[in-house]
């Protein structure tokens, strides 16, 4: 995290340093004015919040494109999801309604195909090898 601790213009510093955010992002830094900024960032889950804005784009496109059931999570996306959301940090944002819906979604038709499969193999006809093979009644 750069902190600017001394009267620079942002253009003078490299590109590199220039691109990402600046602490205080107005200003040099005050420690009697900034200090609790610096401390909450560094306090940050940086992974966490990588991971909700990654979730947050995949939301985003999900609902540009009215929901299309092929952009859901599934498998292990969906499991990574699931785990992710409900190991929120007390100091982290609360969870964007629209990734929330995306995960809920997903889980739903997840839970819809899992039935699905159930229900035909259930209603699959038993094979004549396996009732004379077990005695059971199909």
């Amino acid at each position: 995290m750069p902190v600017l601790v001394s009267d620079t213009t942002r253009e003078a510093l490299p590109r590199q340093i220039g691109e990402i955010h600046i602490l205080p992002a107005e200003d040099v830094f005050d420690p009697a004015h900034d200090l609790d900024a610096l401390v909450a960032v560094f306090e940050t889950d940086r992974e966490w919040i990588k991971e909700m804005a990654r979730l947050s784009d995949r939301s985003r496109e999900w609902l540009a494109r009215e929901r299309d059931s092929a952009l859901l999570l599934r498998g292990n996306a969906l499991k990574a999801a699931e785990t992710w959301s409900e190991g929120r940090p007390a100091s982290m944002p609360t969870l964007p309604s629209d990734i929330l819906e995306l995960v809920v979604a997903s889980r739903l038709a997840s839970a819809r195909l899992q039935r699905r499969a159930v229900s035909d193999v259930s209603s699959a006809p038993c094979p004549v090898w396996l009732r004379s093979a077990t005695a059971l009644e199909c």
